[in-house]
C-alpha cells in the first residue's frame, strides 16, 4: 500500500475550507431541495410548478434578486412550463446550473435574523410541496 506524503498542515486547510465553505451555503439547498427541485419539475403539472413559483417568491430579497439575475442568465426564454412534453427550467442540468448559481449568490450567515426567518419559511412552502409533489408522483 503507498502512503500518501501531503503535509499534515494542508489537509487541515482543505478541511476548514471545505467546512467554511459549506456552512456559507442555505442549508436546505444542499438537501432535501434538489430532489424536490426534480419532482416539481418533472410532475407535467403545471398547478405544482405554479405553486413552487409562488414559494419560490418567498426568499428573502438578496436571494431573490439572485434567482432573478439568474435566470436571466442562464434562461432567457424563461422558465419553461410543466406538461407531458416539458419541464420547469427544462432539464436538470438547466436546473443545477440555476441552483448553483442562487446557492452560492449569498452568505446565509450574513443574512438578518429577520431574512433568515423568511428562508425558513422558504424552506417550509418547498417541503410541504414537496411532500404533495412526491405523493402525486406515487398515485
Amino acid at each position: 500500500m503507498k502512503s500518501c506524503n501531503v503535509p499534515f498542515f494542508i489537509v487541515i486547510l482543505v478541511a476548514c475550507v471545505s467546512s467554511a465553505v459549506s456552512s456559507l451555503v442555505f442549508p436546505f439547498y444542499n438537501q432535501p431541495f434538489p430532489s424536490i427541485l426534480e419532482c416539481v419539475s418533472k410532475s407535467g403539472n403545471q398547478d405544482i410548478c405554479d405553486q413552487f413559483l409562488f414559494c419560490a417568491q418567498i426568499k428573502a430579497a438578496p436571494y431573490l434578486e439572485a434567482y432573478y439575475k439568474c435566470v436571466n442568465e442562464f434562461l432567457p426564454r424563461g422558465i419553461g412550463k410543466c406538461s407531458a412534453k416539458e419541464e420547469l427550467y427544462y432539464n436538470r442540468e438547466m436546473r443545477t446550473k440555476l441552483l448553483n448559481c442562487v446557492k452560492y449568490s449569498h452568505d446565509f450567515e450574513e443574512l438578518s435574523d429577520f431574512e433568515k426567518q423568511i428562508m425558513y419559511d422558504y424552506q417550509d412552502c418547498v417541503e410541504q410541496l414537496g411532500q404533495f409533489c412526491f405523493n402525486y408522483k406515487t398515485v
